[in-house]
């Protein structure tokens, strides 16, 4: 019962600091919408006028994602090279942020 009530006493004060929860929020979006454009390119342009993508979406078709990786490795390459960078970013950020919040939590 204690999990409960302080899971709820959390998402209380929570809810009180608008402002904190907004810039976590807005930091998780903007790290989760750069991953997602940087993916959405290199499949867009590895599979653009490709009808083999209906066959990926059935079951998994080790041909197409072969041939896929053959031609688009490098971008994919590049776009996991990206990921890990702004994981390390997001990570660190993250851990001055909590800081932060502790802090403020604590205050009150």
């Amino acid at each position: 019962m204690k999990i409960v009530r302080a899971f709820s006493t959390g998402i209380k004060r929570a809810t009180r600091e608008f402002r904190m929860s907004l810039l976590l929020y807005l930091l998780n979006l903007l790290a989760a919408v750069g991953l997602a454009f940087a993916f959405r390119s290199v499949i867009a342009s590895g599979l653009d006028s490709s009808l083999s993508i209906s066959e990926l979406m059935g079951n998994l078709n080790y041909t197409v994602l072969q041939d896929f990786m053959v031609k688009d490795g490098g971008e994919l390459s590049t776009v996991f090279n990206q990921i890990l960078w702004l994981v390390l970013l997001y990570m660190l950020v993250n851990t001055f942020l909590a800081g932060g919040i502790l802090s403020l939590l604590r205050e009150q």
